[in-house]
């Protein structure tokens, strides 16, 4: 889920983050609320689409990418730190 991603991502790259699960319906008025701001001209990473985003119970299967392509594979941990890593490169050169 996004709720262990976060968590995992928070421990990984060693930052301390507050995660507050919200019901469906408290986050879709949310993001109504910064599509208002927005239109108001203030910026907020705030919108509906973020919000709808959040709500939609994804999950993703690999195992033919491993079986017909021979995928790697590496553990999340690893990939999340991996990322962290290069994009703090990224925001050091930019």
């Amino acid at each position: 889920t996004l709720l262990q991603l976060y968590r995992l991502q928070a421990e990984v790259c060693g930052y301390r983050q507050c995660l507050v699960p919200l019901p469906d319906g408290l986050l879709l008025a949310a993001g109504r609320l910064g599509d208002l701001l927005r239109s108001c001209g203030l910026r907020t990473q705030l919108s509906s689409r973020n919000t709808r985003q959040l709500i939609v119970r994804e999950y993703y299967d690999s195992s033919r990418a491993i079986a017909e392509l021979h995928m790697p594979q590496t553990p999340i941990a690893q990939a999340v730190a991996d990322f962290h890593a290069w994009h703090q490169k990224q925001q050091s050169h930019g």
